[in-house]
């Protein structure tokens, strides 16, 4: 029985260390799709969130592209959008 309650235990950390980890790659895409935000910051601030969400998307989901709806600010801003 004290197996079966650390393991539930253990368990519940990982699931919660895999969702806050999981919602790093979210904050980025949330950063560009709020219109407001975006269009206001500067270029520098919007290459940075760009370069991070591909950072993020690889090591949370091992995609070797970010999602679709975001390949043409990428190619905007002419950085990769994928990893060849």
């Amino acid at each position: 029985m004290m197996f079966f309650k650390r393991h539930n235990e253990f368990s519940s950390i990982l699931i919660q260390l895999f969702f806050l980890i999981k919602i790093i790659k979210f904050a980025y895409m949330n950063v560009i799709d709020y219109y407001k935000l975006w269009k206001n910051t500067t270029t520098k601030y919007k290459i940075f969130v760009l370069k991070k969400l591909i950072k993020y998307t690889i090591k949370e989901t091992n995609q070797k592209y970010v999602d679709k709806k975001y390949w043409p600010i990428y190619k905007k801003f002419n950085i990769e959008y994928k990893i060849r």
